[in-house]
């Protein structure tokens, strides 16, 4: 064993008589070592000399590890620190020296020689194991140092073609720079001549866009004449003007047999509101739910869906002026005075029909049933409305705002505002409408489409 080397050992015992000979053997030793020797008298004060110095070897008394109220060895070797600290145990007699047999032991009183035996048993251990970690450190950094040359040939070779490359984009730069001369005297020399053909271009141009404009003025015209030559407006005005005059009104809608009968039976009572909100739920083409559904399911879906409207619409007390198979049309009492807080309710209206829409579609997508697609669209404008018989019914002669404004059909609607039902809202903005589309109507001319965001 190397004199040179100092090995560290923490002896633990609280036998002052023990401990001084254990102090003199190991100075005195005849295995060629020298030792830094510390001390402890307790378990608890071996614990944390052992944590902070983490020594070759720990002499530990047996009575005086018994006397700890914890299991010292347990403590020692749970902890990454000391778990490989090779512990030799001062045993009182042989019985118990039998018992520890999974760590060495030395018989109290400690003899020197068997001390002696012991410490170099355990140092030689400790310095093969240190020789084979050398060793395996060296391998490992040959290896590393190995790898290291082949990166500086690989690195000795890139750098040969880094210059190579180098040389020929040099060379590529000397062209381009050449290339770029000469194309900026192609275009010195013929910009004169763009910029004449593109202001003949301009021209062109301007002269197309004051064609369309004639063009769209001449339309505007045309359509303003076919509104004037119309002849229901002149109907509408013999209503309003006498309020007796509609026959010939129902006699457009009506054939005219019918309309003659339910005259002789007075049951004919038709009026013109000149400001009207009106919300109409659109199905998708009937054909199409035909086709998925048939005939007999494709009545009782339409019935539930006219139930559940009709059970919400009579909580917001308004009132439905006419359906079809694919509609559902209602509007805020025709009897009561107009004002634009009627259109306010209506939306609120469409709100939560969208939202029932929503659930009910939810509910059958979750069973695997086929679910049907909407529109849900709000107009403002002018309409005849009245009864015939006993049967509440509503016309719009001139097909504005009882009719769906065209967007797609979905099972999670959205809701369409014509501009005249903007224009009627209050704090519009409010909703975020944004504009999808345009539409011609005979009556109010062009009318923008708007989608209401927050709604």
């Amino acid at each position: 064993m190397n004199s040179s080397t100092k090995y560290s050992i923490l002896i633990a015992d609280k036998d002052i008589y023990n401990l001084h000979t254990i102090f003199e053997y190991l100075e005195e030793n005849t295995i060629n070592a020298s030792f830094n020797v510390m001390n402890a008298s307790n378990a608890e004060t071996a614990i944390l000399i052992a944590r902070k110095k983490q020594p070759e070897i720990i002499l530990l008394d047996w009575e005086t590890a018994q006397a700890a109220e914890f299991d010292i060895i347990k403590n020692l070797k749970s902890v990454r620190d000391t778990s490989f600290i090779p512990i030799v145990l001062f045993v009182p007699d042989y019985q118990t020296k039998n018992q520890l047999k999974d760590f060495p032991c030395l018989q109290k009183p400690i003899q020197r020689q068997e001390l002696y035996e012991c410490l170099e048993t355990i140092l030689g251990a400790a310095r093969n194991k240190q020789e084979q970690s050398i060793t395996y450190l060296y391998k490992e950094l040959q290896k590393e140092k190995q790898a290291l040359e082949n990166q500086l040939f690989e690195i000795r070779k890139d750098k040969e073609l880094l210059a190579l490359n180098l040389e020929k984009i040099q060379r590529e730069k000397e062209i381009l720079l050449q290339e770029r001369e000469e194309l900026a005297q192609k275009i010195a020399n013929t910009q004169k001549v763009g910029t004449e053909i593109l202001n003949e271009k301009l021209l062109e141009l301007e002269r197309e866009k004051a064609q369309l404009l004639a063009q769209i003025q001449a339309l505007k015209a045309e359509n303003q004449a076919l509104t004037e030559k119309s002849s229901t407006p002149t109907i509408v005005q013999q209503i309003v003007v006498d309020g007796q005059d509609y026959i010939n009104l129902i006699e457009y809608i009506l054939p005219k047999r019918i309309t003659q009968n339910l005259q002789k039976k007075e049951d004919l009572n038709v009026k013109l509101y000149e400001s009207v909100g009106i919300l109409v739920v659109q199905f998708e083409d009937t054909g199409s739910i035909l086709a998925r559904l048939g005939a007999e399911k494709t009545a009782q879906e339409i019935r539930n869906y006219f139930e559940i409207f009709d059970d919400i619409r009579r909580r917001y007390d308004l009132e439905r002026i006419g359906s079809q198979p694919h509609q559902y049309i209602c509007s805020t009492h025709l009897q009561k005075e107009e004002n634009n807080a009627h259109n306010t309710l209506l939306l609120q209206f469409a709100i939560e029909i969208k939202n029932q829409i929503i659930t009910f579609a939810t509910t059958k997508k979750l069973l695997g049933a086929p679910t049907l697609h909407f529109s849900l669209s709000l107009q403002h404008g002018e309409i005849l409305a009245g009864s015939i018989a006993k049967r509440q019914i509503a016309y719009d002669i001139w097909g504005d705002i009882t009719q769906a404004l065209p967007y797609k059909f979905t099972d999670e609607p959205y809701i369409l505002a014509s501009e005249s039902f903007i224009a009627h809202l209050p704090n519009a903005e409010r909703y975020e409408p944004r504009e999808i589309n345009t539409i011609i109507t005979q009556r109010r001319g062009l009318q923008r489409v708007y989608q209401l965001i927050r709604a």
